[in-house]
């Protein structure tokens, strides 16, 4: 994700999967 290799919160991650989600 994000090239992240520290600890995500879940806001993150449902940031993340929204905004490629919406690219795609």
């Amino acid at each position: 994700m994000s090239g992240r290799s520290s600890v995500f919160t879940s806001q993150d991650y449902i940031s993340d999967h929204i905004w490629k989600a919406s690219v795609n």
